[in-house]
This record gives structure tokens, C-alpha cells and sequence, in this order.
């Protein structure tokens, strides 16, 4: 009896463990940037998958606050399909459709308040003409400022995936680990995956799209 009960808790807490897994797990290159080991491969764990991923490029994100240039995260962009990614300008973004599976993780210098944050992306969207009315697209901002302020030292990870109906699926997961998944139609990660490869909102987000489009 106490075997059944003990295996029981044991089963209960592996599944509770592995329910409140990270949505990214990566294993480090030799890379660093801003004190931050920048990934060479890594592992995307969704719905009872795991699915691998290797960097596609990494950045730094500053933003220019009066006359300084601040620094605001290191961002590692990833990829189930990285050797489909096209390395110009031009076609970086659209490229993107070949992936199944597109992760970036924003590992934060500074802590950055959530609104903020959300209008950080708000205003990327928007410079890319993007309907930030649209029903999938205000869930994720949403979910950005339920996530909270973004916290000095943490990561923040974006997955996209593309489902089998042509669906496709985002899950956020704010710097205290929680996940919210949103869902729309076919092209919505490309649309979110423009705040980092489409028009740039600004010269901070230039310099990091050009990081992360030549690569390591």
C-alpha cells in the first residue's frame, strides 16, 4: 500500500516537473556577448515535444535614450530548419516560413518594466504595418504585459510553431517562467517574428537584425 501511495507522489511530481519545464532548454557555444552565453543548439518543449533547434544568430538590442545607447538584451534567434534560413535583408523574414519551429530568447541587461516591453513590440508591429487590433496579435500583447516587468539577468522566450491544419501557435514565456500560448491563422508567426527581421522600428533594432541575419 505504501509502495502504491509513494509511486503515485512520485508520478504526480515528475509530471508536475516536467509540466513547468523551461520552453527552451539549450546547450551553450563558445559565444558570449554581453556576459551572456549565447547558444549553439537547443531543445523546444512543447505539447509533449521536444523538438530540436540550432542558432540561426544572436544580437545585441540598444535602445537610444536621449544621447545614450543603452543596453537592453542579448537575443538568440533559433530555428528547426536553420539551414533553410536566407542571410539577406531582403528575404530573412519571409525565409522563416520554411521553419516548422522559430524560437528567440531575450536575455534582459536591465530590468525593463512590462509595459514597456510590450510597447517595445507594439511599435515594431506597427512599423511593419501590422494590425495590432487583430485578434491573435492583441492576445500576445496581452500576454506580454500579463507576464510582467522583464527582469535583470532572465530570459524571455517566443516559440512559433506551425501545426499540421496550417494553424500556427505561439507560445510566450515571461521572465518568471510562465507560459501563454496564443493562437492564429497561417503567417502570424512570420508577422510577430518581423519585430526582430522585418522593418526596423528603430537603429537599435537595425543593428540587431543585421547581427542576427550574418550570424556567428
Amino acid at each position: 500500500m505504501k509502495r502504491t501511495i509513494f509511486a503515485t507522489v512520485l508520478a504526480s511530481t515528475l509530471m508536475a516537473s516536467s509540466a513547468f519545464a523551461a520552453l527552451l532548454t539549450t546547450t551553450p557555444g563558445d559565444k558570449v556577448i554581453e556576459g551572456v552565453k549565447v547558444a549553439k543548439t537547443g531543445q523546444v518543449n512543447i505539447e509533449n515535444q521536444q523538438i530540436p533547434v540550432d542558432l540561426i544568430g544572436a544580437g545585441l538590442r540598444s535602445k537610444k535614450v536621449v544621447i545614450v545607447n543603452v543596453k537592453v538584451y542579448v537575443a538568440e534567434l533559433m530555428s528547426s530548419d536553420a539551414s533553410k534560413f536566407v542571410r539577406t535583408d531582403a528575404d530573412a523574414l519571409k525565409s522563416l516560413d520554411d521553419s516548422r519551429t522559430v524560437a528567440i530568447r531575450l536575455t534582459f541587461l536591465r530590468g525593463v518594466d512590462a509595459a514597456t516591453v510590450q510597447t517595445s513590440f507594439k511599435e515594431a508591429l506597427q512599423a511593419n504595418k501590422i494590425n495590432v487590433a487583430d485578434a491573435a496579435i492583441s492576445q500576445f500583447l496581452k500576454a506580454v504585459d500579463a507576464g510582467g516587468d522583464a527582469a535583470n539577468g532572465k530570459p524571455l522566450t517566443i516559440v512559433a510553431q506551425k501545426n499540421a491544419d496550417k494553424t500556427e501557435s505561439v507560445y510566450y514565456e515571461d521572465t518568471n517562467g510562465k507560459v501563454t500560448k496564443v493562437d492564429g491563422n497561417e503567417g502570424f508567426s512570420r508577422e510577430l517574428m518581423a519585430i526582430w527581421l522585418g522593418t526596423p522600428s528603430d537603429s537599435g533594432v537595425a543593428n540587431l537584425k543585421a547581427q542576427l541575419i550574418k550570424g556567428l
